[in-house]
């Protein structure tokens, strides 16, 4: 059995190597990359199982984000598979300014009392920390006394005790000892902050992306509040000639989750953005939530990836943890498509330890689906041809000793809708155009592979035969099952063929 539930793997210095310094070495990033020696890191991590990789532009340059997807380029030819290529944006946040004095940060203890200046262009000092807010954004008027104020993932905790109007600056008090570092994040729970749709950087980074060689086949947007913040970057898309890329909604607030049906129509599918999501909203929510928009999404045949802290420990140690075995093996469960690595792969120690190990949790998990799996195809949606043939695929391949199932698709729908299913055997996802292609790495079970457009229908199967045996998923006698729309070009699933290799 292959490995059906899909890595993304974030990439960073971690597998980088420049002017033949590796990351966490004097004067690394002060050099050139190299290119091929990086290739070689990073295809290890293909080989180990990456089916996607995130670039995130939350960190780094454009500069450094476009020789990052080049040497993928490169990497994918050592490795001798494709991967999907997945633009992570920045999205718009708050984050404490620089210090006047070149500080990297101050410690503060319990009780210790200062003020937080909401007015832009500011720099910090200990006295008075500055914020960053995306859309040049003052926040004073938008926070109410009495509110938490959390920086740097909620390791540090203040109370906004009072308002300053005339300065307009908060006045805040210390809930524990820790350290206010530099351009660190800012979460401010409970409260509605009106940032713009998309802000001007993520904006500049997308067009970035979509113009770069191979262009990108996703988009995680983050911090996405409505429908209306996918409709923007929807209409780059479009704008820019990229329609096909698709749109993953990261939900890591209380108001995405309050329009989260909304936002699962807009976007092409959902990424379970845990960590700030555990800030924003109560901790104790966060695998709730998780359950749930896991299980709206797949009824919707739309994509869901888990994300953040899922192999945390790895970042520094060569083994996981059990608890974060349990909780990759629990997302598969619970029905996500794709588990994803973060600082685990893009500034961890261990990369290409950390995705052999998730590769080889989810392996061991989708075995299980049957037995503890929480989806329930019999209740999915079978008001069109293709969702009834798609629900008819699972239930064949259920009752026969199928091998595998060969999609034939123009679009990659059709093998979209076969893997919401989860059917007991591989999709082989047959395709004629390589953003289609590309697109399909991130489903669950669906092994894309470009060939030829067949001339007819009866060249369709013979198609189809052909590229089962030179997939090496099945050999002579194996049954598989051909899914296909006829006529040929019809764009439109009707036919579902058992066949017995020749």
């Amino acid at each position: 059995m292959n490995k059906r539930v899909k890595i993304v793997s974030t990439l960073g210095p971690a597998v980088e190597t420049r002017g033949g310094k590796k990351f966490g070495e004097k004067g690394y990033w002060g050099e050139e990359l190299d290119v091929e020696t990086s290739a070689k890191s990073i295809a290890a991590l293909i080989q180990e199982g990456a089916d996607v990789f995130r670039f995130n532009f939350s960190h780094g340059n454009h500069e450094e984000q476009g020789a990052r997807m080049a040497t993928v380029h490169r990497a994918e030819e050592i490795a001798g598979r494709k991967v999907g290529f997945l633009l992570d944006t920045k999205g718009p946040e708050m984050r404490t300014e620089v210090f006047e004095d070149g500080a990297d940060s101050i410690s503060v203890v319990t009780g210790d009392k200062f003020r937080v200046a909401t007015k832009q262009g500011l720099t910090s000092t200990p006295e008075l920390i500055a914020l960053n807010v995306a859309g040049g954004l003052d926040i004073f008027d938008d926070v109410e006394v009495g509110q938490t104020i959390l920086i740097d993932d909620g390791k540090l905790g203040l109370t906004l005790t009072g308002k300053d109007v005339s300065k307009r600056e908060f006045e805040v008090e210390a809930q524990n000892d820790g350290i206010i570092g530099k351009q660190k994040g800012v979460n401010i729970p409970n409260t509605k902050i009106p940032f713009p749709a998309l802000a001007e950087r993520d904006d500049a980074d997308i067009r970035f992306g979509l113009s770069q060689p191979g262009g990108i086949n996703f988009i995680a947007i983050s911090f996405v509040r409505t429908a209306n913040d996918v409709k923007e970057v929807r209409r780059i898309c479009e704008e820019t000639g990229n329609p096909h890329v698709q749109l993953l909604a990261k939900i890591e607030n209380q108001q995405g989750i309050e329009n989260l049906d909304e936002i699962i129509e807009a976007a092409d599918g959902i990424m379970i953005a845990r960590g700030d999501m555990g800030i924003e909203v109560p901790f104790e929510m966060v695998p709730v939530y998780q359950k749930l928009i896991i299980s709206k999404v797949n009824k919707a045949g739309k994509i869901v990836v888990t994300a953040t802290n899922m192999l945390e420990s790895m970042t520094y140690n060569p083994r996981a943890t059990r608890s974060e075995i349990s909780d990759v093996f629990n997302a598969v469960i619970d029905g996500t498509d794709a588990t994803m690595l973060s600082g685990e792969s893009a500034n961890g120690k261990y990369p290409r330890e950390s995705v052999r190990t998730m590769a080889t949790v989810n392996k061991n998990a989708q075995t299980m689906l049957k037995e503890y799996g929480r989806l329930h195809p019999e209740r999915y949606d079978k008001s069109t041809v293709t969702e009834v043939v798609a629900a008819s695929v699972k239930n064949a391949a259920e009752a026969m000793d199928v091998k595998l199932i060969v999609a034939l698709t123009e679009s990659g729908n059709t093998a979209r809708l076969i893997s919401k299913h989860r059917p007991d055997a591989d999709i082989l996802a047959v395709t004629f155009d390589e953003k289609v292609e590309r697109g399909l790495m991130i489903n669950w079970g669906v092994i894309p592979m470009m060939m030829e457009r067949p001339a007819s229908t009866d060249d369709m199967f013979d198609v189809a035969e052909k590229a089962a045996l030179a997939s090496g998923l099945v050999e002579s006698g194996d049954n598989i099952i051909i899914v296909a729309g006829v006529p040929v070009g019809t764009g439109r699933t009707n036919t579902m063929r058992i066949r017995t290799v020749k």
